[in-house]
């Protein structure tokens, strides 16, 4: 319940801060979200130090799983530093903010973004990590271009959705694949033996050049530089990462 109390926490409060007479607590909304979000990972990660792995999965009568989360000790210290990160820069951004027009997006955005990262890291399938990625670059997209009437801000938007989506389609391309082939994976265990050959090889190309198309990497540089016309927390949220 608690990791899935760690997805629904920023995403809810994204969706309330959407609704037209809750809009101007948006930005209240978020931050607050966000500190509980860190207060539970906190604890998830204490638990998960102490007890092991936690997992709440949806699963076939066969035991094969559909979807659901789990979380490792690796994965419980991302989560904590995914939550952390978000927690700052939404708090910072209540000042920085305030008073712009944009605030209330930038909340909603970045709380959607927050979720979305969450289930990334802790998803359980391939497909499901797969969804989460191409959420996380959409929030991002429309973080990038919250200024839209500026001209900087719609070129940088642009940079941003071509990466996004070369990125997202080398994504796709791999997890088809290997969906086609070995079914839909269960990362939490996988034997490495099983996995190789010419198919292994090109889902795991694939899979590079989406990390690295998102990260930024040659020859996929130049849309972060552009990032620079978006306000100050969302050039944290990117750098940070």
């Amino acid at each position: 319940m608690m990791l899935l109390a760690l997805v629904a926490l920023p995403a809810v409060a994204a969706a309330a801060g959407s609704i037209r007479n809750l809009r101007p607590l948006a930005p209240v909304l978020g931050a607050g979200a966000a500190l509980s979000t860190t207060a539970l990972a906190g604890v998830l990660a204490v638990s998960v130090a102490l007890g092991g792995p936690v997992a709440m999965v949806l699963a076939a009568p066969d035991g094969r799983v559909w979807t659901g989360l789990a979380a490792d000790h690796l994965g419980a210290i991302v989560l904590l530093l995914v939550c952390a990160v978000s927690a700052v820069v939404q708090v910072f951004a209540l000042r920085y903010l305030r008073g712009d027009p944009a605030a209330a997006g930038f909340a909603i955005t970045a709380g959607a973004l927050t979720a979305a990262t969450a289930v990334m890291v802790a998803a359980v399938t391939m497909v499901t990590l797969a969804v989460a990625w191409s959420l996380t670059g959409v929030a991002l997209w429309r973080l990038v271009g919250m200024y839209r009437p500026a001209p900087s801000a719609v070129e940088a938007s642009r940079r941003t959705a071509r990466v996004v989506i070369i990125g997202d389609v080398a994504l796709w391309s791999g997890v088809v694949l290997a969906v086609a082939v070995w079914g839909d994976l269960d990362l939490r265990d996988q034997s490495d033996a099983a996995f190789g050959g010419a198919v292994g090889t090109a889902v795991a190309c694939l899979l590079v050049i989406a990390a690295a198309a998102r990260c930024a990497q040659l020859p996929w540089h130049r849309w972060l530089s552009a990032t620079l016309a978006a306000p100050t927390p969302v050039s944290a949220l990117l750098h940070a990462g």
